[in-house]
């Protein structure tokens, strides 16, 4: 008897017993006097589907989860595996030089002296020690002010701390690569806002070759490639927010780009020109952006006061860029 006044109360939505309308059993047959209708029926079945549907839901974005976790965790391992068991070639040669406070020019001149050479000599150049200063070390730098100083910076910093062994070096580069993935995940939620696109991008970042290549040089490229995903999300963020915050940060991702690597210009008129063509663009929007980069653009003059004062010796190192090569040859630098 409790059972059916229960029942009866889920049937009609709650309401108490003394309020149930009696139903009138003169006009029903035997079979409804037993199992009456009710006049508001519950959809079980409709109950059951937004069940299942949020079943799935809770199981995709569990499953999302695991695999961007997996994700992350492969481009890790495929970043910091065996990087000292590869060459240890020319360019990367050149960091060690610079952050160690010698130019080219010294080498050359204390090197090739028709003497014979040991290992030894030329591990000198390859390490820092205490007779070569922070600014001997900027003194490098400025001798090659085609490559802009965050990255030399930083890596001097690290092999300070942390000595100065091939792998030890290259770790600061692996360390630097991981930071792209976030600045992806968020670049492709600022673009799709969705959640597979995210950790599918990620997924293809972690087995990228060109991305692990980089990762494991002692070179600058890595710290460009999250100056780079991190601006355009960045850019993105302030165009959809229009928030004072949103825009500042905007304009420092752009000086951390100019200082990672003169080609990021080539990304800021990409940036400038995805504005001024974009269907969501504004008037405000296009002088908010023309305004962070005159504001920050000021925050790079001292490297280029620098790069404009060496411009004959950088034109004269970046020669070979102007000479044509087939696209055979260009994939064979690259791996």
């Amino acid at each position: 008897m409790i059972g059916l006044v229960l029942l009866r109360r889920l049937l009609h939505n709650g309401s108490p017993p003394s309020q149930l309308p009696t139903p009138d059993t003169r006009s029903l047959t035997p079979d409804t006097q037993k199992h009456p209708t009710p006049k508001n029926p519950v959809d079980f079945r409709a109950i059951g589907v937004r069940n299942r549907d949020a079943q799935l839901e809770v199981t995709a974005t569990r499953r999302d989860r695991e695999f961007a976790r997996a994700a992350d965790c492969g481009g890790r391992r495929f970043a910091v595996v065996n990087l000292d068991r590869k060459v240890y070639w020319a360019d990367e040669a050149y960091t060690s030089l610079r952050i160690s406070g010698f130019t080219e020019r010294e080498f050359i001149r204390d090197i090739y002296t028709g003497d014979r050479v040991t290992v030894a000599d030329l591990q000198r150049y390859q390490h820092p020690n205490a007779e070569r200063t922070w600014a001997d070390a900027f003194r490098a730098f400025r001798g090659n002010a085609e490559h802009s100083p965050l990255y030399f910076i930083l890596a001097r910093s690290w092999v300070l701390t942390f000595g100065s062994s091939i792998a030890t070096i290259r770790t600061l580069s692996a360390c630097i690569s991981l930071f792209a993935f976030p600045a992806l995940y968020w670049l492709c939620q600022e673009l799709f806002a969705s959640r597979t696109i995210s950790i599918i991008s990620l997924a293809f970042l972690a087995v990228s070759p060109l991305h692990i290549l980089y990762a494991q040089e002692a070179r600058q490229y890595s710290l460009w490639t999250v100056a780079t995903l991190f601006s355009c999300a960045a850019l993105l963020w302030a165009m959809r927010t229009q928030t004072r915050r949103s825009w500042i940060i905007f304009a420092l991702s752009i000086a951390l780009g100019f200082y990672s690597h003169l080609l990021f210009g080539l990304v800021a008129i990409a940036q400038a020109t995805y504005v001024f063509l974009s269907g969501k663009r504004s008037q405000s929007q296009c002088t908010r952006l023309c305004a962070e980069y005159d504001r920050r653009i000021h925050l790079f003059v001292p490297w280029l006061t620098v790069a404009f004062m060496n411009l004959e010796r950088i034109q004269r190192t970046t020669a070979s860029l102007n000479l044509r090569q087939s696209l055979s040859y260009v994939f064979d630098r690259w791996f």
